[in-house]
């Protein structure tokens, strides 16, 4: 896989819409399960944008992994 492919991911819900519904959901729910997923893909968004401010071309393969799982 090269590595802009790191970056590059087949959505089917943009990103701003899959956190609304994850919003909802821990709010109906009270779980905190939704809300640690909402700031995983936060969190992510962010890194991956400083990272592409910064000329990156990819993830490094441990986050991938740490997000993966």
């Amino acid at each position: 896989m090269a590595l802009i492919d790191r970056f590059c991911f087949l959505n089917l819900e943009c990103n701003a819409h899959l956190q609304r519904d994850i919003q909802k959901t821990a709010d109906e729910t009270g779980q905190a399960k939704p809300k640690e997923l909402k700031e995983l893909i936060s969190t992510t968004i962010k890194v991956r944008n400083d990272l592409i401010s910064a000329g990156g071309i990819g993830f490094e393969d441990s986050y991938v992994e740490d997000f993966e799982q």
